[in-house]
């Protein structure tokens, strides 16, 4: 296999590659909290050809004369895109949305390992002691001292702004504050690692410091939930330019194999 056709092949699998996450972008446009997933590229195997020396350089010119070759390109990584999706109102008091750059965090049921949501549709679980507050997938909302959440019996939940919950007798009186939601505002969204479509965890030995911080310019949104921050206008876009870039490199692949055979045919 030649250059030229080794460097299509390369190209080709990294824009399919692209193609299946902008497919899986739009098959997600109307789930709550999903956030959109991009692809980063980077070169392959880049080599300088024909290359002069330094006294080669002329006058205002900044690099050396001669050919950058590349291998093609390749997918770097593929990051969630935390950007804001609109928030809409579901007058359901257990359904949390969050206003500005932050997660919230909750532990799985079964393996007790923290991870970070947006919010989502929430409920109450029967525990022992009351109810306890749940996702809709059964992991555990954290409180700001890592402890679950639980509601005594024969009260509702309010959740304010800040985050706090608010626990108030269904007959009617004074409610209580019974926790604080374990909300952080995001430092650094590329160190996150997707475990599902709305839900990220810290890679091995990252700390949460270097990831979270405490919340600031954050609204905790009771009663709404957040819409997904794909804009399909956008992902048409990027699909018809990702096909393009698939039928240029298939073409050159074509291309380069009618020369193969060519130069094959000479040498006969």
């Amino acid at each position: 296999m030649n250059h030229s056709m080794s460097t299509s092949q390369v190209a080709m699998r990294a824009v399919q590659h692209a193609l299946d996450v902008i497919a899986h972008n739009i098959a997600n446009a109307d789930r709550y909290a999903f956030k959109r997933q991009e692809v980063v590229f980077s070169d392959v195997l880049t080599n300088r050809v024909a290359q002069h020396g330094e006294s080669e350089r002329g006058a205002g010119r900044w690099t050396l004369p001669g050919i950058t070759e590349s291998g093609g390109t390749n997918v770097a990584s593929v990051r969630a895109a935390f950007g804001q999706g609109a928030l809409v109102s579901t007058d359901r008091s257990l359904d949390v949305a969050l206003d500005g750059q932050a997660l919230v965090a909750v532990v799985g049921a079964r393996d007790g390992a923290t991870s970070w949501v947006r919010g989502g549709s929430w409920q109450l679980s029967p525990v022992r002691d009351g109810l306890m507050l749940t996702t809709a997938s059964g992991d555990i909302v954290q409180s700001v001292d890592n402890a679950p959440i639980v509601i005594p019996p024969n009260h509702t939940v309010r959740i304010d702004e800040r985050g706090v919950v608010i626990a108030e007798p269904q007959g009617g009186g004074l409610g209580q504050e019974i926790a604080v939601l374990n909300v952080r505002s995001v430092l650094r969204f590329d160190v996150l690692e997707r475990v599902s479509d709305d839900r990220f965890v810290l890679p091995q030995g990252v700390q949460e410091g270097d990831v979270f911080g405490a919340p600031t310019n954050v609204t905790v949104r009771a009663g709404m939930l957040e819409r997904s921050n794909v804009v399909l206008v956008q992902e048409m876009s990027a699909l018809m330019l990702m096909q393009r870039a698939y039928q240029l490199n298939a073409r050159a692949l074509i291309s380069a194999d009618a020369m193969s055979g060519m130069v094959n045919n000479l040498r006969g």
